[in-house]
């Protein structure tokens, strides 16, 4: 999904939620799909979890943990209907994994090559600004 522009480009960035403080993480996934919901007008209801990459204080912004999911896969009708739905994203649009990186954020390319890796592994990855800690065990066992 593309919000506004950054760096001279499109910034891309996925459907997501920050459902603020206090709430407990059991409700990250019911976050993750209003999140779909409001920006895509996406009715489902993401996978398991495939990372959990803590984002360290920023300006004025705290520390974040970030939860990516599985988001499942569309079939070609439903897929052709997804369409920037509200005022929180001006495009969408499904690409190859290679053409990717060029379009996120450094910091959000890691978090999605590691998202992939836990999918194909059936693992979930536990991830520090986008890497993994040395000497920490490389994947949670599902």
């Amino acid at each position: 999904m593309s919000s506004g522009s950054g760096r001279g480009r499109p910034r891309c960035v996925f459907a997501g939620s920050d459902h603020g403080p206090n709430v407990e993480a059991a409700l990250d996934i019911v976050a993750a799909a209003r999140a779909l919901r409001k920006a895509l007008d996406l009715d489902v209801l993401p996978g398991r979890l495939l990372c959990v990459d803590w984002l360290p204080p920023r300006g004025v912004l705290d520390d974040q943990l970030v939860f990516v999911f599985d988001g499942g896969m569309l079939d070609d009708q439903s897929a052709a209907v997804v369409r920037p739905y509200g005022t929180g994203v001006a495009a969408c649009r499904f690409v190859k994994t290679a053409n990717a990186s060029s379009l996120l954020d450094p910091d959000v390319w890691l978090r999605v090559q590691h998202g992939i890796s836990a999918f194909m592994s059936g693992t979930t990855a536990y991830l520090h600004y986008g890497l993994r800690l040395s000497g920490a065990p490389s994947d949670i066992g599902t």
